[in-house]
């Protein structure tokens, strides 16, 4: 019997540093084979799978872990986005002039971020895949996300500009003047270090050096857009004079639904992709 060739290192595929990194995302087990070799468990060997062929498609659980954190970020958006949507349209929307698609549009906005930041944070995959979560995660992002969360701002600073309002009175105003801001630099930053192999910032090493801040700036700026849309649910006039028979409105968008995509996006961060050393 002829042994299998075994193939030279320049046949073996390599990793590259955001795939190595990941490889301590998955658990050892030991074989059945009493060999004492060391193999890597399939996660989903008696898990179900996601539903839907474009949640396979994206490998998006690959992990139990994955799976709570996007149960959790599920029952997030479903409470946030209906009942903010609903806490405006319940009120005189002709009355609310150019302030009413603001709370609308950027509660839209932050619920795109969180969904187009969920692809690319499980465990790196094939090279495929890969390029299909980067790709999901620009189009959901630079397509819709940073668009509706700019139109919805202008609205809200257009209001106060017709009213002859004061601007930036309160930490609402001021976190969301510096949301956008950073959304927009986050945008062509991110970019900038993949757009024709992070040419931008040098390429190779030097474009992934970026990215992996890029990715940290994420985490904090969509921690920042959710502390915004907590103070103007939770305690802006607006909000507050729609009485006690929209808090448990409130409550359940702001002070349930927010905590929820929180804790969903948290539990799926991978330290991993983010080594600074």
């Amino acid at each position: 019997m002829v042994a299998p060739r075994r193939r030279s290192d320049s046949q073996r595929p390599l990793l590259d540093e955001e795939e190595a990194a990941d490889v301590d995302d998955i658990s050892p087990t030991t074989d059945d084979d009493s060999t004492g070799r060391i193999a890597l468990a399939d996660p989903d060997d008696d898990e179900p799978k996601p539903s839907g062929p474009f949640l396979r498609a994206l490998n998006m659980a690959p992990t139990t872990r994955d799976r709570w954190s996007l149960g959790l970020l599920a029952a997030g958006i479903a409470l946030f986005l209906p009942l903010t949507w609903t806490l405006v349209l319940t009120a005189d929307v002709a009355a609310l002039g150019y302030f009413a698609p603001h709370p609308p549009l950027n509660a839209l906005a932050i619920t795109l971020f969180a969904l187009g930041v969920a692809p690319v944070q499980p465990p790196t995959p094939p090279p495929g895949v890969r390029a299909l979560r980067l790709a999901t995660h620009q189009r959901v992002l630079a397509g819709f996300a940073v668009p509706l969360m700019a139109v919805g701002t202008s609205f809200m600073w257009w209001n106060k500009e017709v009213h002859g309002a004061a601007h930036y009175t309160t930490w609402h105003a001021w976190f969301g003047c510096a949301t956008l801001l950073w959304v927009l630099v986050q945008a062509l930053v991110g970019g900038l270090s993949v757009w024709a192999g992070g040419a931008a910032f040098g390429g190779g090493a030097k474009a992934k050096a970026v990215y992996k801040y890029h990715r940290l700036s994420g985490y904090l700026l969509i921690g920042l857009s959710l502390a915004t849309a907590f103070l103007a649910g939770g305690y802006s006039t607006w909000a507050v004079s729609r009485g006690p028979a929209y808090t448990p409105l409130r409550v359940g968008a702001f002070y349930i639904g927010i905590p929820l995509i929180a804790i969903g996006l948290g539990l799926r961060i991978r330290t991993s992709k983010m080594k600074f050393a």
